[in-house]
């Protein structure tokens, strides 16, 4: 279905009684047009009148014009592949970026994340969610299912993911709720146009609520969210047209990105899209407004520092450095205490000179430079050696935290 229509001018494809659960089996937003073995050709011979397309209309029995539906977002299980393209056009530089491009994903839903560049260590988590949920418009005529409406729509909100909520107000019998667009992974704002698109198979609890009359527009609420302690970088776009602010800070961000992390204009728009969130910081002070896009740090999985926290036997750990030949000559910065639980100093040494201690002195933190080895990490290689020491050695080698830190400041 390409366009939310009136009042049953769609036959349902389904009817289902309030509080069942429906699976939707969608293709991705170019509505196949676009592979997992595409060039960018296939951008440039696209037909931008059949994107988006959504699956349904789902008639609700007892749902009323006034009445809201509760969409609950039970599972959603992507493809192992993805797409992420500039179309001309389109996109909140649209007018700066004419030209046509395409980057294809391997998704590794196994370990939940997608290499945006591997060589630069720039990783993107997957969060896969339906950019299109909505229910028919309670008017005569035919709607895009481009933009977003009061009712629902291409709201393109990252937060719908497994474990939220959605409410939507409900203008016609049965509701005629339909869904799509799939997505991997996408920044707040989706600023290029596209996120991580990808084909989905998704199941969604329908239930219709009789006691929710302020819901006149899409509400949600998210899952559970983590709390942890992420950094970002931000740029902000200041102006007194709050579109113009945001395309400046969108600029400035791209601007960042290629001068300290050496990316081509046109990926760094892209990755703007996928990661990047947008943020209203100030909206009072007029005449000017103040808009952030914000990027996460953990992205880049190449930060100058990593640090595994853990108890480990400090007879055990610096031998399995020791072992190390890639790591031998380069620096680590580790930070120890005793049984008692008093903190040492931090000191920073070569990694070839760790002396063998007896065990009762515990190692907390380890700060290791990245890049000892090309293509590889030293946290893997810290791994892979800890696996193999002595039962007796390694007994305390538990390891309960791996973060990764931003830089040199953090240490």
């Amino acid at each position: 279905m390409l366009s939310w229509s009136e009042i049953l001018s769609i036959e349902p494809v389904l009817r289902v009684k309030s509080g069942e659960t429906v699976t939707f089996d969608c293709l991705d937003a170019s509505n196949g047009q676009v592979t997992a073995d595409s060039r960018v050709e296939a951008i440039s011979s696209m037909v931008f009148s059949q994107l988006d397309q959504v699956n349904g209309p789902i008639y609700v029995e007892d749902a009323k014009a006034g009445d809201t539906l509760k969409i609950e977002v039970l599972s959603i299980e992507t493809a192992d592949w993805g797409w992420t393209a500039l179309i001309p056009g389109f996109g909140l530089l649209h007018d700066e970026y004419t030209e046509p491009a395409l980057k294809i994903w391997k998704l590794n839903k196994e370990e939940g994340y997608a290499w945006f560049d591997e060589e630069k260590g720039i990783k993107i988590p997957l969060k896969p969610f339906a950019g299109e949920m909505g229910v028919a418009p309670g008017k005569n005529g035919a709607f895009s299912t481009i933009p977003p409406y009061n009712t629902g729509g291409n709201v393109d909100t990252k937060h719908l993911r497994v474990g939220s909520t959605f409410y939507l107000p409900i203008e016609v019998d049965g509701a005629l709720f339909s869904m799509g667009d799939g997505h991997a992974a996408q920044g707040d704002g989706e600023v290029c146009g596209t996120a991580i698109e990808t084909p989905i198979k998704a199941q969604v609890r329908l239930t219709v609520m009789k006691d929710r009359p302020y819901t006149k527009t899409p509400h949600f609420r998210t899952s559970p969210v983590t709390v942890y302690d992420e950094e970002y970088y931000c740029t902000t776009g200041v102006d007194s047209d709050i579109r113009e602010a945001t395309r400046s800070a969108l600029r400035h961000m791209i601007k960042y990105l290629c001068e300290e992390h050496k990316l081509e204009s046109v990926a760094a728009y892209m990755l703007c899209s996928v990661a990047g969130d947008l943020r209203m910081h100030e909206v009072v002070d007029m005449p000017n407004y103040v808009i952030g896009m914000m990027l996460p740090k953990s992205i880049f999985s190449q930060a100058k520092y990593f640090v595994f926290s853990g108890t480990f036997g400090f007879a055990t750990l610096p031998r399995a450095i020791y072992n190390l030949a890639p790591c031998r000559g380069n620096s680590m910065l580790f930070k120890c205490r005793d049984v008692g639980g008093q903190w040492r100093p931090s000191r920073h040494v070569p990694a070839v000179f760790w002396p063998l201690r007896p065990n009762g002195l515990f190692l907390d933190e380890i700060f290791v430079e990245p890049e000892i080895v090309p293509g590889a990490t030293p946290l893997l290689h810290l791994l892979l050696n800890l696996s193999r020491v002595s039962p007796s050695d390694s007994k305390r080698a538990k390891i309960f935290e791996v973060r990764r830190l931003g830089g040199s400041e953090n240490a």
